[in-house]
């Protein structure tokens, strides 16, 4: 979602990250950062996602598609396309999936994808 711009250009403010941090100091972002507490966008919001057994949930601002990406040994992507808009979506772990990460993409194209999630309950 964000560049190593050099020059302002019109694209360059199109991106940027959601940071959940205990507070808006230096020290609690940058260690939400590097426990990977982020996500990136360009326009739709991540407003939670949930883990609880072998299902994720997430929740969004309205959105057209909400997908979760996985990989396995053949790789999967599983859609959730609605009627209206979506504003949150559930999906079981398979086997094979190492991780979910999520993707939400708004009627604009505008995206927003979180972190690999990973998972343990399949024993992988």
């Amino acid at each position: 979602a964000v560049d190593d711009a050099h020059r302002y250009t019109d694209d360059a403010p199109g991106g940027w990250v959601w940071v959940k941090a205990s507070g808006l100091t230096e020290e609690r972002i940058v260690d939400s950062l590097s426990k990977g507490l982020f996500y990136a966008s360009t326009g739709p919001i991540i407003h939670d996602i949930s883990v609880e057994g072998d299902t994720i949930c997430v929740e969004s601002s309205p959105v057209d598609t909400i997908t979760f990406h996985s990989h396995g040994p053949s790789g999967n992507s599983v859609h959730r396309v609605g009627e209206g808009m979506l504003t949150h979506a559930t999906h079981t772990f398979k086997p094979d999936h190492r991780y979910i990460r999520v993707e939400c993409v708004d009627g604009g194209g505008r995206m927003a994808w979180s972190n690999p999630i990973y998972t343990d309950v399949h024993g992988s």
